[in-house]
Parts: C-alpha cells; sequence; structure tokens
C-alpha cells in the first residue's frame, strides 16, 4: 500500500524551499507527498505570502488544518523527531522548516530549474550583500555592524577591485559608507518586485556576504557559480539553537556576536 505525506509550508520564501525540497525527498522515497499550505490564510505577527508554488515542481498542494487524526495515528512529525520511512503510516504530516542543506543539495538541480536560477558572469566582481532588519531587530536577531566590517575586510583583502551591492528588506536603510566600502547600488524593497524575483537576482551572483537568513543562504547555496565565495554568521542565531544544517566547510564563518 503506497503511503502518503502531507508537508506543512510555512514562513518566508527561503523556509519555503527548505520545506519544498524535504518534499521532494520524500516524493523520491515514494512516498505519495502533498503540500499544505493553509498556513498563508491565518493571521501572524510577521505576515508570509506562499511565494513559490509547489505546482512548479509537480507537487500538488491541499489545505488541511486539523492536526487531530494524525496525532490519534501517531503520524504527526515534527523536526526534532527522529524517524525514518520504516515509522510511516498510510497517511503522514510533517511539520517544521526542515533547513538542511542535504536535502537542497539531493534535489539540487530540480530546484535550480525550477526556481530559474542563472548565472551573470559580469558579476564577478561583485559581491551581494543581504541585510535583513524588519523582523530581526523586533527579535533581536539583526546582524551588527561589526560582522559587515569583518566580512567586507575579508572580500577585500583578496580583491581591492570588488564591488558591493547591498539587498535590504529596510525601504529606510540608510549605508553607511565607512562600514560598506566599494558600495555600488542598494536594491531596496518595493510593491512591484516579488521575493522570488529579488532570490533569482542574488542567485546570479557568485560572491555572497548573508544574513542569518534562509533567504540569502539559500540564494548563495543555489548559486551555479562554480567558484563562489560565501561568507556567513556564525552563530546563525545568538542565543539560540536555530541554525542552518550541513553549512559548506568551504563557507567562511564570521563572529556573530
Amino acid at each position: 500500500m503506497k503511503k502518503n505525506a502531507i508537508v506543512n509550508l510555512q514562513g518566508g520564501l527561503g523556509n519555503q524551499i527548505f520545506q519544498i525540497a524535504f518534499a521532494l525527498d520524500l516524493i523520491s522515497k515514494d512516498i505519495r507527498t502533498y503540500c499544505d499550505v493553509h498556513f498563508f490564510d491565518s493571521n501572524m505577527q510577521f505576515p508570509r505570502n506562499l511565494e513559490i508554488s509547489p505546482d512548479l515542481f509537480e507537487i500538488k498542494t491541499i489545505k488541511f488544518k486539523s492536526n487531530k487524526i494524525f496525532s490519534i495515528l501517531g503520524t504527526l512529525f515534527q523536526e526534532n523527531d527522529t524517524f525514518d520511512s520504516n515509522d510511516f503510516s498510510f497517511l503522514n504530516r510533517f511539520t517544521g522548516y526542515y533547513q538542511d542543506f542535504v536535502f537542497i543539495e539531493k534535489h539540487i538541480e530540480k530546484l535550480q530549474e525550477s526556481i530559474n536560477i542563472k548565472y551573470d558572469s559580469h558579476l564577478n566582481e561583485k559581491v551581494a550583500i543581504h541585510i535583513r532588519q524588519s523582523d530581526y531587530k523586533t527579535i533581536k536577531q539583526d546582524l551588527n555592524n561589526e560582522y559587515y566590517i569583518k566580512s567586507i575586510t575579508n572580500f577585500l583583502e583578496g580583491n581591492q577591485n570588488l564591488t558591493f551591492d547591498i539587498f535590504t528588506d529596510d525601504i529606510n536603510f540608510i549605508p553607511n559608507l565607512k562600514i560598506f566600502k566599494n558600495l555600488d547600488k542598494v536594491f531596496y524593497p518595493d510593491e512591484y518586485t516579488k521575493p522570488i524575483e529579488v532570490f533569482r537576482k542574488m542567485s546570479s551572483y557568485q560572491n555572497f556576504i548573508i544574513a542569518n537568513s534562509s533567504f540569502s543562504a539559500l540564494s548563495a547555496y543555489l548559486s551555479i557559480s562554480n567558484n563562489k565565495k560565501v561568507v556567513y554568521p556564525n552563530p546563525w542565531w545568538r542565543s539560540s539553537e536555530i541554525h542552518i544544517k550541513n553549512i559548506p566547510t568551504s563557507w567562511i564563518p564570521i563572529y556573530n556576536k
């Protein structure tokens, strides 16, 4: 009897991609898999939209709010649970963010193709900087200036000719040019540009200073460049167990204090 799985989609674009990658992994195990999108109809402190349709990956969507039947059957699996496919029953539900690059790597070609990731060689002498502030200021996980100073210095020590482009979610952000040296452009959010378009633009670079955000981490990981250089904050979140699993050893950690 074929097993069935429902994967909850929640959070912003980066989290949605991680969850879709997990769903693709279930499908690769011959499990009939659906994505539940009811989360995006609910009231949230930080509103989110469904930014990328599971249809792009040939995954059907449903809306099924109740967890009661899965709790009764013992087939409600959360991210931190230990499980494998032998534990699955006829109908299973998965709730979590599944921020693990193992799932991304296993399905990277399908993700790159479906999201339409392209590489722009004209950006080889540029670095994409991601600055996440709005909701991160509220939860006190925004990165301080020291992180960006050290990250920019790391790049310039290797190549003084590099220039930097900033991608930010804060429409009021004013860059300090003493910190953000060799700054070329700042890309601000606007109502006409969808997050997936910003994601594709960032992924076309080969050099990255990412924020502690799945959005920028995935834009760097899915970049098609074979010579990418990525700097990331470590720890991922301060005083928290939240982190992305299996970050490439080639990525360069900068202390997030």
